[in-house]
């Protein structure tokens, strides 16, 4: 018995071939931050129930500054520049990744609202 990502219990017969499988893969990107360490809503990244590939994070000021960028899926940005709380506003990104086993690139861009 083999689990895949999802917890997904799969029944098989190994004949030594390399296994991968991944569930549905979903993203979800957040419209509203809220960085006052209460635990909700605190960061922005990228949430998704599968690991993404060749991925890049870039979020700026309402000026088109950039003032975060990672090409870490686990790095987020907590509302800060240079550990300078940023001014309550809205914030632009653009994201772009990969999903296992996919070649399709996925893009994500848009706003969101850091609220303090």
């Amino acid at each position: 018995t083999v689990f895949n990502e999802c917890g997904d219990a799969i029944e098989l017969v190994y004949d030594g071939a390399d296994i991968t499988e991944f569930c549905e893969c979903e993203d979800r990107v957040p419209e509203l931050i809220t960085p006052n360490r209460d635990g909700t809503n605190d960061i922005f990244r990228l949430f998704s129930n599968c690991p993404a590939e060749d991925y890049t994070l870039i979020i700026f000021n309402r000026w088109g500054q950039p003032i975060f960028s990672s090409t870490n899926q686990d790095d987020h940005w907590d509302g800060t520049k240079d550990g300078t709380p940023q001014n309550t506003d809205t914030y632009l990104y653009r994201m772009v990744f990969r999903f296992p086993g996919s070649e399709k690139v996925e893009i994500r861009e848009g706003q969101f609202s850091l609220i303090r």
